[in-house]
């Protein structure tokens, strides 16, 4: 869905990002096997994260599919350099993803215009499984 359409007739007092999070939360966690409890206790070692290399195309689709049904603008960068995953590590089921990428446009003023000196972009996405979910903040630790 065109990201104009999603938003011109959406008046809830809460963010999109919220109610993707309300549509999706069932089938989350009917997949990862997990109770809204046991969700709500899940600590980063609950997971195991990886580097996703981008000659493993079947985990490359799984993480497009998963942009695609978690993230608000539900679209991947054009120019992926990077890809990590979280899985929940007693179901292996895909938690959470961040997707590096070259920008789309340089930085004017940076010496040479560098790729090292230009700011990286970033989309990412994780299941947020309770009201006091930590998973997007333990992303964030994880990736430094």
């Amino acid at each position: 869905m065109n990201v104009h359409d999603r938003f011109k007739d959406f008046g809830k007092q809460h963010c999109w990002q919220y109610e993707v999070r309300l549509q999706n939360l069932a089938e989350d966690l009917e997949e990862a096997n997990l109770t809204e409890e046991a969700a709500s206790q899940l600590r980063t070692s609950d997971f195991d994260f990886a580097y996703v290399d981008k000659s493993d195309k079947e985990q490359c689709q799984e993480i497009k599919h998963f942009i695609q049904r978690h993230e608000w603008l539900g679209k991947l960068p054009n120019r992926p350099t990077e890809r990590f995953t979280a899985r929940h590590r007693a179901s292996q089921t895909l938690s959470g993803v961040v997707v590096m990428a070259t920008p789309n446009a340089f930085l004017q003023g940076h010496p040479n215009n560098t790729l090292t000196q230009a700011t990286r972009r970033l989309a990412g996405s994780v299941i947020e499984t309770s009201e006091r979910s930590q998973s997007t903040e333990n992303m964030l630790k994880i990736l430094g």
